[in-house]
């Protein structure tokens, strides 16, 4: 019997919660004679009813808590950790609680792990929930160049994106890998990368220390890209605010901090100062449009 345990991270969203662990236990129940599943929830402090609702409505999810200052990296890291020493899963699932899945997903999944190289790390495929568009498939980041960048972003779906697909790193959501990659790789560098880049920190480590990582189009999920992040606005402050936030995709301290771990050669910084040229430059281009009357909308 296969043995899959889920990494639920959360702070707050009750309302993604509540729809995510009904979604996963209608496939679970299908699945019962062939494998089993444990979900770890990892709730890092939330204040809406979370814990109350679980220990009612799921006593036999796992609940694990933190102060709020975990973020995404080190809640998983804790998640992990407790599958690990207590023997739950053979293979551990990365899980949002704000993604859907196809309905074929797990009985895909658990044909994957009965027959997977125990080297392998496997990620989905994954959609724009609102647009049907194929978000992402992995991503390449070359050590030398400094190009990083995600597979498949924002792209038709096509014949191209029905192959396996050897990739360099994943996202944080259904990534799939046999306990014993955590033995090989360890765990995420929580401190370096709370939020972002935990996934790629960890990933991408992973197939530098000879794993292979592949996108398998079979596991498809579906993304709610308008709970990701926070967005840059149109003051200084609020800019400022987004290139010094854990919860940006701008922080430019964890943005060096992965240059410095992962890149070769100083040239590979130039990628980096493109890509905050670009975010600095369009920040001011749209200043000086709405001076002049001219806005986005328009």
């Amino acid at each position: 019997m296969i043995r899959i345990a889920l990494v639920i991270p959360v702070f707050n969203g009750l309302d993604y919660t509540k729809k995510c662990l009904k979604s996963l236990y209608e496939q679970f129940d299908q699945l019962k004679d062939k494998a089993v599943f444990k979900v770890v929830v990892f709730n890092d402090g939330s204040t809406d009813g979370t814990s109350e609702w679980l220990n009612k409505s799921y006593p036999d999810v796992i609940q694990l808590h933190g102060d709020g200052q975990c973020w995404w990296s080190l809640s998983v890291n804790k998640s992990v950790e407790y599958i690990l020493e207590n023997d739950l899963a053979d293979f551990i699932l990365w899980w949002n609680n704000d993604v859907e899945s196809a309905c074929n997903y797990f009985s895909n999944l658990v044909e994957i792990a009965s027959s997977m190289n125990h080297d392998t790390v496997i990620g989905s495929k994954i959609y724009e929930k609102s647009s049907g568009k194929v978000w992402g498939m992995g991503g390449q980041f070359n050590r030398f160049t400094g190009n990083k960048y995600q597979n498949a972003y924002f792209v038709e779906n096509s014949e191209e994106w029905n192959k396996v697909l050897d990739v360099d790193w994943l996202p944080g959501m259904g990534t799939f890998a046999y306990k014993s990659a955590y033995e090989k790789v360890g765990l995420i560098d929580h401190e370096a990368f709370p939020q972002y880049h935990g996934d790629l920190d960890w990933s991408f480590s992973a197939k530098l220390k000879g794993l292979k990582v592949q996108v398998i189009p079979q596991l498809e999920l579906y993304n709610n890209t308008e709970n990701t992040g926070i967005k840059n606005k149109n003051s200084w402050k609020e800019m400022q605010m987004t290139m010094k936030s854990i919860k940006s995709l701008y922080n430019w301290n964890i943005d060096l901090k992965l240059y410095k771990k992962f890149t070769y050669v100083p040239f590979s910084y130039i990628a980096l100062l493109t890509k905050y040229s670009k975010f600095i430059g369009g920040f001011l281009k749209w200043k000086l449009l709405n001076a002049v009357g001219i806005s986005k909308a328009s």
